[in-house]
């Protein structure tokens, strides 16, 4: 009887469902609610009354919790890669990109809103 789940493991991350599976449930909640928060980022200048003071309260204080996390969690994905035999690297590699990408996109987004709050 051979074992095709190491044979497999490679190859696991080629469809979606199998990146979800391989990235795992917490951080695709992480992902899901700093997606939410970027666009956002368009209307934080907004209004202060009813849901407009989502986009100018709530969210940039979210992010900042979000980069702390995806910061967070970048340090504890590379600690586990270098904890973990061989076979698992790719799949911390993974989430380590994954990080990396949401992280870029928040600054990205968020940046020129932190900037104007800075500035003055």
């Amino acid at each position: 009887m051979t074992n095709q789940s190491d044979d497999n493991q490679p190859h696991e991350a080629t469809t979606p469902a199998g990146f979800l599976a391989s990235v795992g449930p917490l951080r695709i909640g992480l992902s899901v609610f700093v997606l939410s928060c970027l666009p956002m980022a368009f209307f934080a200048q907004a209004g202060h009354q009813g849901w407009r003071v989502v986009p100018v309260y709530i969210a940039p204080v979210l992010v900042v919790i979000f980069i702390w996390l995806l910061l967070f969690d970048m340090l504890m994905t590379r600690i586990m890669l270098a904890d973990k035999p061989p076979a698992e690297h790719p799949r911390y590699r993974r989430a380590f990109r994954l990080d990396v990408s949401l992280l870029l996109a928040l600054l990205l987004f968020w940046g020129p809103f932190f900037y104007s709050l800075l500035q003055g």
